[in-house]
């Protein structure tokens, strides 16, 4: 078998398709453009205060749902609006977070409902 070594200066003359670039779109938890602009922080940056964040439901649970947006996960309490979520919606939740405490959701709505 014959192993491949090629310079720098030689990659640069193969082309490049497409096809053969790996996409963000792929990631299940990316976040479409379109609803990009909506989110004002995300889980991961662990900021407290007054924000939305946008990402799909992984699971649920009683009153909460597992959330994911495209940095990290968190269980968050929805109260009554738990039978209108389905697992796989991308939702834009509102939430006043603080480290430690319970993360509830002020108000939440479904950008996109998983398809059935």
């Amino acid at each position: 078998m014959q192993k491949w070594s090629y310079e720098a200066e030689e990659l640069l003359m193969f082309p490049i398709h497409p096809d053969d670039v790996v996409r963000d779109s792929d990631d299940p938890f990316f976040i479409p453009d379109e609803y990009a602009w909506l989110t004002t922080d995300s889980i991961g940056k662990n900021t407290e205060g007054k924000q939305k964040w946008i990402g799909r439901v992984i699971g649920k649970n009683q009153q909460y749902i597992h959330f994911r947006d495209s940095t990290h996960r968190k269980w968050i309490f929805v109260k009554n609006k738990i039978d209108q979520i389905q697992i796989h919606d991308l939702v834009i939740v509102h939430v006043d977070y603080k480290i430690g405490e319970t993360v509830k959701a002020n108000d939440i709505f479904i950008l996109k409902e998983v398809s059935n």
